[in-house]
């Protein structure tokens, strides 16, 4: 079994923020990628989903994301 790996939220956010603009993941599932991928564990995947669509919009007002 892999290695367990706790992201960084910022890590997290360059990641999903670049899975939205490809437009190829249904971004409610996207938590999947980074357990797949990642080998975050699933509760702390979903923890850094839930933070990044709570940012999203302030990071977007704030220019530090299109």
């Amino acid at each position: 079994m892999a290695e367990s790996y706790k992201m960084p939220q910022e890590e997290a956010d360059i990641i999903l923020d670049s899975m939205r603009e490809t437009g190829n993941t249904n971004m409610a599932s996207s938590y999947e990628y980074l357990v797949d991928y990642y080998s975050v564990p699933r509760m702390h995947a979903k923890q850094l989903m839930f933070n990044w669509i709570k940012s999203y919009n302030d990071r977007r007002q704030n220019g530090e994301i299109n």
